[in-house]
């Protein structure tokens, strides 16, 4: 069971422009729930887990945040 005062955190990851994926803390709130597998993100139960899944996600590119596999960034074609 999941104890609803603790506060939970959300981390999301986002594209630079090089094309490259990010992760950050994105935001923590009490009694928001946000859907495991949400598209690029997933909440943690505390801070110290969510900085060491962002900063794990960081050094070795691993998909494993979202619980499914890294879509490849989408590119726009520059010609037209």
């Amino acid at each position: 069971m999941q104890r609803l005062t603790q506060p939970m955190f959300l981390v999301r990851s986002y594209i630079r422009e090089d094309g490259t994926r990010r992760w950050a803390i994105y935001k923590s709130a009490v009694l928001i729930v946000v859907p495991y597998g949400f598209p690029f993100s997933r909440t943690f139960n505390n801070r110290s887990e969510a900085l060491h899944a962002a900063n794990h996600l960081a050094l070795n590119n691993d998909p494993y945040l979202k619980g499914l596999e890294c879509q490849p960034p989408f590119r726009a074609s520059s010609t037209g």
